[in-house]
C-alpha cells in the first residue's frame, strides 16, 4: 500500500527539464519601477476612495 503525500512515495511524476535564468541576477530596473509605482497609485487611489 502506497503512503500519499510523504516524500519519496512512489506517486511523485515530476521531473525538471532545466532551470534558466540570469546567472547574476539582475533585475531590469525600469520595469521594476513602473510595476512598484502603478502599485502605490493603486493603493493610494483605494485609501483616497475610502
Amino acid at each position: 500500500m502506497q503512503t500519499i503525500g510523504t516524500l519519496g512515495s512512489a506517486s511523485d511524476h515530476v521531473k525538471l527539464l532545466s532551470v534558466t535564468g540570469d546567472p547574476n541576477g539582475r533585475v531590469p530596473e525600469p520595469g521594476t519601477a513602473a510595476l512598484l509605482g502603478i502599485a502605490a497609485l493603486g493603493f493610494w487611489r483605494l485609501r483616497r476612495k475610502g
